[in-house]
């Protein structure tokens, strides 16, 4: 993710959200590097690092869907909400 300051002064990051049909509600996003929070003006590359936190029926559940769009040769549930170029 980019992260833009359009300020003059340093921002900070308090949250962002993950939107997906495959990730659990108890999954959490975590920014790999504390420091990134501290926006200073201009564009800063940001890392997450998105830990799914599936209890074991959840994790099996999710693992057979997949397996039924690869046996059937059928693209899985997109995991981002917007477009791709």
């Amino acid at each position: 993710m980019t992260a833009v300051n359009t300020g003059d002064a340093p921002a900070s990051l308090i949250r962002a959200w993950v939107s997906s049909d495959l990730l659990a509600g108890a999954t959490k996003v975590k920014l790999r590097n504390d420091d990134d929070a501290l926006l200073v003006p201009g564009h800063k590359l940001l890392v997450f690092d998105i830990i799914p936190l599936l209890d074991e029926q959840g994790s099996y559940q999710h693992s057979l869907e997949m397996m039924s769009y690869i046996t059937q040769n059928k693209p899985g549930p997109s995991t981002c909400s917007g477009s791709q170029t």
